[in-house]
């Protein structure tokens, strides 16, 4: 059976990985964001394309797994690349264009942030990068559906509503 893939995506700190646990639990595959294995790397381009790949890799892995929600999805990486005025490398693309999202959700800010490792983005940079998201995403010829503040629960269950 070929995988249904799901983007969890937003601005750090929106509850993608809150939302990824939970799915996680109902029994749904899931693909980790994997920052925490290069963590201790910095964020520059040689951190992307180590991320670029690890993504590629697991939904490669996932292929065959049925519904499958990804905490970022490849298009992430367009976003990162912008937001560090840099230049997307056209292999990247290439690959993009090959892969199939069922729907892309952007997760919508809940009013905290905090710098740890992983998060290195400055909270005012929050909202440009999110802007870089959107774009990319629906450059690439998505719809977005936007999951606002709430509830785990609520939102877990307006993100599981749009399934087949």
């Amino acid at each position: 059976m070929k995988s249904k893939f799901y983007v969890l995506t937003g601005a750090c700190c929106t509850g993608k990985t809150t939302l990824i646990n939970e799915l996680s639990k109902l029994g749904y595959e899931t693909i980790r964001e994997g920052t925490e294995t290069y963590a201790s790397e910095d964020s520059g381009e040689d951190f992307d394309r180590k991320m670029f790949e690890y993504r590629k890799k697991q939904m490669d892995l996932k292929k065959d797994k049925g519904t499958v929600f990804c905490d970022r999805g490849l298009i992430d990486t367009i976003a990162y690349y912008k937001i560090r005025n840099r230049r997307v490398p056209s292999e990247f693309i290439e690959h993009m264009k090959k892969v199939t999202y069922e729907k892309v959700f952007i997760l919508g800010d809940l009013g905290f942030y905090r710098n740890t490792s992983e998060r290195k983005m400055l909270r005012e940079e929050q909202k440009e990068f999110e802007k870089k998201l959107i774009d990319a995403y629906q450059n690439m010829g998505y719809e977005i559906e936007f999951i606002p503040k709430d509830t785990t629960t609520e939102r877990l269950h307006q993100i599981l509503s749009f399934l087949d």
